[in-house]
C-alpha cells in the first residue's frame, strides 16, 4: 500500500516537472522508478504527452531514451505521437519513430497523425509524414472529415494550398453532413481559404448543398462578422457567374489600384515594365536544388533546419533562398519584393533593378536642378511681394518639385542600402551587420564588378544549421 502511494506521488511530480521543463529533476525521478513513465495524469495524459505538449525536445528525448511508449494513448485516445504531429515538433515525431511510433494508430474519432498534422497547421510536418508513404491525403475519420475539411475550419491557407495542389485532396469531397470544404470554410468566414477553393475546384462548388441544403452562401449568410459580409458579397457575386467557370487571379486590378493615386506610379511603371518585369528574378527549380538532400528525413539526419523545406514549392532550399508569397516562387539571392513594380529582386535581376534605381535617381535630379533653374530666373527682377503670385501661377512646377525632392530622398536611401548590400557581397535580405567587413576599397570593386560585369556575389554562406 505504501509502496503504491509512493509511485502516485512520483508519478504526479514527474508530471508537474515535465511541464515546467525542469529536466534535471525528472532525470532524477526516472532513475528511482521508471515506472512513472506509464502513469496516466489528467485526461489519461503520460509524462511524454506532456513533453510532446510542450514541444520540449531534450525532455521528449530523455523519456524516450528512457524507455517511453510513445503509442500509449490518452481517454481520447489520442497518442504522445499525435500531439507531435498536432504542433509540428517534427524532430519530436522524428525521434519517435526511432522508437516505435505506430503510424497506424486512429484516435476515438478516427483521425490519423496526417490529421492532426493538419489540424495543427504544420506543413513540414504534414510533408514528413506523406514522405513515410503510410498515408493518404483522401483518408477520412469516423465523420468522413478530410484533411481538406480541417485545414478550412483553421483558416491555415498554405496547408490548403498544400493539399489542393497536385490534385492531393478533392474540394468536392464531402463529410457525415454533406458538406465540403468550401462549406466549412464560408461558415467560419474564411476568405482567402474559399477563394483557393474557388480556384481549384470551379464555382460548381459554390452550388453544392449540405444534406440540410445549404450552399457555402447561405451558411456565410448566417454569419454576423465583417468577415462574414465581405464573404457574402463576394460569393454572391460568383453565384452569377457560369457555374463550369474557374476564377483566376487579376493582375490589371493590381496595377490599376497601383496606378490610381497618382500618375506618376504609371511612369515608374512603364520604366519597369522594360527594365525588369521582363526577366526572370532567379526562381528556384528542382534541377538548382542540393542533390544532397531529396526530403526532410535527410535535412533531418544532417543536422539541418526542417525550415529549409519550401511549404509552397516543395523543394529544399539552397543557402541565400527564399520564398516569396507575392510571386508564388522561391527565389534565389533573394533581396526583396518590389511592391511598385509587383516583382521580385533576386539573383538574375538585381543588377538591372540597381541600374533603374540609379536612373531614377539622375532623373529626379535633373528634375529638381532644371525646375530650381526655372524658377531662379522667373524671380529675378521681381520684388519679394509679387513672390506669392508667381507661386499661384507656378503651382504645377513648385509641387512637383516638393514631390521630386521627398521622392528622392526615399530613392536615394534605398540606393545606399542597395550598394552597401552590394558591396558586402550579400542582398539587404541576408545583409548580417559586421564591424570586421571587408574594406572601403574592396566594397567599391565588388560594387563596380557587380555593375559592370553583372558578376554573382561573394559566396557568403547563410546557415540553416540548427
Amino acid at each position: 500500500m505504501y509502496g503504491r502511494r509512493m509511485q502516485q506521488v512520483s508519478g504526479s511530480c514527474i508530471f508537474e516537472s515535465v511541464q515546467l521543463g525542469e529536466i534535471d529533476r525528472v532525470s532524477h525521478l526516472l532513475q528511482q522508478d521508471r515506472g512513472v513513465l506509464k502513469q496516466k495524469g489528467w485526461g489519461g495524459f503520460t509524462a511524454l504527452h506532456f513533453a510532446a505538449l510542450h514541444g520540449n525536445r531534450p525532455m521528449a528525448e530523455l523519456l524516450l531514451n528512457s524507455g517511453a511508449d510513445p503509442n500509449i494513448p490518452c481517454d481520447s485516445g489520442i497518442t504522445p505521437f499525435h500531439f507531435a504531429c498536432r504542433n509540428g515538433h517534427i524532430f519530436i515525431m522524428h525521434k519517435m519513430m526511432q522508437h516505435g511510433a505506430d503510424l497506424h494508430i486512429v484516435d476515438k474519432q478516427g483521425k490519423t497523425s496526417l490529421h492532426h498534422a493538419v489540424g495543427g497547421g504544420s506543413v513540414i510536418a504534414t510533408q514528413y509524414l506523406w514522405e513515410t508513404g503510410m498515408f493518404c491525403f483522401t483518408d477520412a475519420d469516423n465523420y468522413k472529415v478530410t484533411p481538406l475539411h480541417l485545414a478550412a475550419s483553421t483558416g491555415n491557407s498554405d496547408v490548403v494550398r498544400y493539399l489542393l495542389r497536385a490534385n492531393r485532396c478533392t474540394p468536392e469531397a464531402v463529410d457525415h453532413q454533406g458538406a465540403t470544404a468550401l462549406h466549412v470554410a464560408a461558415e467560419n468566414g474564411m476568405i482567402e481559404v474559399c477563394w483557393l477553393l474557388l480556384k481549384s475546384a470551379g464555382l460548381h462548388i459554390l452550388h453544392m448543398k449540405n444534406h440540410t441544403g445549404l450552399t457555402p452562401l447561405d451558411l456565410c449568410n448566417k454569419g454576423n462578422t465583417f468577415r462574414h459580409q465581405q464573404l457574402s458579397r463576394i460569393l454572391t457575386d460568383f453565384s452569377h457567374r457560369p457555374k463550369d467557370l474557374i476564377p483566376k487571379d487579376s493582375n490589371v486590378m493590381y496595377f490599376w489600384m497601383l496606378l490610381l493615386p497618382s500618375l506618376s506610379g504609371a511612369a515608374v511603371l512603364i520604366i519597369a515594365a522594360a527594365l525588369v518585369l521582363n526577366q526572370n528574378p532567379g526562381q528556384l527549380k528542382e534541377a538548382d536544388t542540393d542533390s544532397q538532400f531529396s526530403s526532410i528525413r535527410d535535412l533531418i539526419e544532417a543536422g539541418k533546419s526542417p525550415e529549409r523545406f519550401c511549404i509552397h514549392c516543395e523543394l529544399i532550399q539552397v543557402d541565400n533562398c527564399k520564398h516569396c508569397r507575392l510571386c508564388d516562387m522561391c527565389i534565389q539571392e533573394y533581396d526583396h519584393h518590389c511592391l511598385f513594380l509587383n516583382q521580385c529582386v533576386g539573383r538574375d535581376n538585381h543588377r538591372i533593378f540597381i541600374l533603374f534605381v540609379m536612373s531614377m535617381v539622375m532623373a529626379q535630379l535633373l528634375f529638381i536642378l532644371s525646375a530650381v533653374y526655372y524658377l531662379s530666373l522667373k524671380l529675378s527682377g521681381l520684388e519679394m511681394s509679387d513672390w506669392g503670385s508667381l507661386a499661384g501661377r507656378e503651382a504645377s512646377v513648385l509641387l512637383l518639385t516638393l514631390l521630386n525632392i521627398f521622392s528622392l530622398m526615399w530613392v536615394g536611401w534605398l540606393l545606399v542600402e542597395q550598394l552597401d548590400a552590394i558591396s558586402m557581397g550579400t542582398t539587404t535580405y541576408f545583409r548580417q551587420y559586421d564591424n570586421k567587413g571587408p574594406s572601403k576599397r574592396q566594397r567599391l570593386r565588388t560594387i563596380l564588378t557587380f555593375l559592370l560585369e553583372g558578376r554573382t556575389r561573394q559566396e557568403h554562406s547563410q546557415s540553416f544549421s540548427i
